[in-house]
């Protein structure tokens, strides 16, 4: 459903400014029931007007545009995209100039999240000028009308001057696909002999060498590469790890940047060097007004917030070191130090189905390697809760296993003190199904706005243990159910799979116990970290055999988790 907005939503303030600007815009046809007009409207000398679930896209009539060249990217903070929409179509419409924007504000949203692909993130309108003339007039007057206003920085683009929201780059009007070899399709352009040329999209400005920027001449910037001071790291470690083994880019005077580890909508991860004492470290980057959770909470903010949790954490043995946390040019750099090892996704990649005494192959991570990891993730999990923290974003990926087997926790961006309110998020697959953004949970606070409880960590470590399980993440789509039907408990969806998984697997059958209790959709009902205890003391005293379980009875003997398992 497309959010209400002070004065309509954005496609009703789209309508709007087409009706004052007399653009000719017919009056609206049939409205969907998402409260938008989804049939093309146009008269002769007015605009097409078009909107689907994602896009609004305004188009003079008759108007053909060019199949590649130099567009505009506006972006906006959620809060502020009815003033910026409204202060683009100021400058657009009255020129008769073909833009696009989000169609509702949970598009935006999600725009603006930490889960945007990259090619698209932070892009809340697109114009498409008529050729290069028009793409400098409109440039400047789009930044003259949204100064002031602010939004995230948009990847691929270059910003017209520092801290604008005004950004472009050179790419296809109109999509474009061809097929590569790996089997993906890429978006194309054409270069001027007539081939097909990727539209590259990098998390960095990377027009094609055979067109020139044209505001390059008149501003021109060292190197004429770099989108903005605050993407410098990013692409300067692109470069190192391309290949130019220099002594990298250098963060706030102090952190050399050597390789990137990923790049993302929130903001680059890259390895360095703490010039001052020579160690090694992890440098993060948190960009200025990308969301990370539901609450809009910015990703600056977050990085601030896992700098003062890492700081009271110090000495728990739980996290890297904290080192420093510094800001360049509106963007925020978290330093800290880098841990030796591999993370917990890669580490089970590696192991699992390791176990070649079990006949039929085995899925699973073999049990004199598992059982060590089982005890580190709950002496985590015990330790940040000790402490008054949820962690609330568990997952394979953001915990790290050291060359010694014991385990760290990263990115803790998204932990939060115990009772405390939070946005919905996490990873899908670990993420409890209160966190979740359509959740319903008792007290929570607004739309997608849910209270941290740490049962909601419980079910991420049962993820996690079926994981170790089965080789697999404990990912599902949306159940699909009729008319009246209720959606079926995760761990109804996942018990054959793992049952599957236990007839060939000694940790699968192991595990299989405190995997059904902490899978359990209903927070109250989950397994505690003392019933996991409990468990995993009766199989070492059995010597590493399958623990009794109630309800399982086989030929009226005594009960087991699974048929054939003595």
């Amino acid at each position: 459903m497309a959010r209400d907005l002070p004065g309509g939503t954005l496609v009703e303030r789209v309508r709007a400014a087409l009706d004052r600007h007399q653009a000719g815009a017919r009056e609206p046809g049939e409205r969907s029931t998402e409260g938008h007009d989804t049939r093309p409207t146009a008269d002769s000398t007015g605009w097409d007007l078009r909107v689907d679930d994602l896009w609004c896209t305004a188009t003079p009539t008759g108007l053909v545009l060019p199949a590649q060249g130099w567009k505009i990217h506006v972006s906006s903070a959620t809060a502020s995209a009815s003033t910026v929409l409204d202060r683009v179509c100021d400058v657009v419409v009255p020129r008769r100039v073909a833009f696009k924007c989000a169609a509702g504000t949970d598009f935006l949203h999600l725009l603006n999240s930490r889960e945007a692909d990259r090619s698209s993130s932070a892009k809340f309108i697109t114009v498409y000028p008529r050729d290069d003339i028009e793409f400098v007039e409109l440039v400047d007057a789009l930044d003259l009308a949204t100064r002031g206003l602010v939004g995230p920085g948009v990847m691929s683009d270059r910003p017209c001057r520092p801290g604008s929201i005004v950004h472009y780059r050179y790419g296809g009007f109109t999509h474009r696909a061809q097929l590569g070899n790996d089997g993906a399709y890429r978006p194309v352009i054409t270069a001027p002999d007539g081939s097909a040329v990727e539209d590259s999209r990098a998390a960095w400005f990377a027009p094609p060498p055979w067109a020139p920027d044209p505001l390059a001449a008149r501003d021109p910037r060292p190197g004429d590469t770099a989108t903005t001071d605050q993407d410098t790291a990013g692409q300067g470690a692109a470069g190192q790890a391309k290949g130019d083994h220099g002594k990298g880019v250098l963060v706030a005077g102090r952190f050399a940047v050597t390789a990137a580890i990923r790049h993302s909508a929130k903001g680059g991860v890259f390895v360095g060097t703490d010039t001052l004492t020579g160690t090694e470290v992890v440098v993060k980057q948190a960009r200025a007004y990308v969301e990370v959770d539901n609450s809009g909470r910015d990703a600056r903010t977050a990085l601030r917030h896992e700098s003062a949790l890492l700081e009271h954490l110090a000495d728990a043995g739980l996290t890297p070191r904290h080192v420093a946390l510094v800001e360049q040019e509106g963007t925020l750099f978290l330093a800290q130090e880098r841990i030796a090892g591999t993370s917990l996704r890669a580490w089970v990649m590696r192991h699992a189905g390791g176990e070649l005494r079990d006949s039929g192959g085995s899925p699973d991570v073999p049990w004199h390697l598992a059982r060590g990891v089982v005890a580190e993730l709950l002496h985590i999990v015990d330790g940040m809760h000790r402490a008054g923290f949820v962690i609330r974003d568990l997952s394979p990926t953001n915990v790290i296993v050291t060359p010694e087997g014991q385990l760290r926790l990263i990115d803790l961006e998204l932990a939060a003190e115990n009772g405390a309110f939070a946005g919905a998020a996490g990873t899908p697959g670990y993420r409890a199904p209160e966190q979740r953004a359509g959740a319903r949970p008792r007290h929570a606070r607004g739309r997608g706005v849910h209270p941290v409880s740490p049962e909601a960590d419980l079910y991420s470590l049962g993820g996690l243990l079926f994981l170790l399980a089965t080789g697999a993440d404990p990912g599902l789509p949306d159940d699909d159910h009729g008319p009246g039907q209720t959606p079926r408990a995760t761990m109804e969806r996942l018990s054959g799979w793992l049952d599957l998984a236990a007839r060939h697997g000694r940790t699968a059958r192991l595990l299989a116990p405190a995997i059904r209790g902490l899978l359990r959709d209903e927070p109250t009902l989950r397994w505690d970290l003392a019933q996991v205890r409990t468990h995993l003391d009766a199989v070492e005293r059995r010597g590493g055999s399958p623990v009794p379980s109630p309800g399982r009875v086989r030929d009226g003997a005594r009960p087991h988790p699974w048929p054939g398992t003595d």
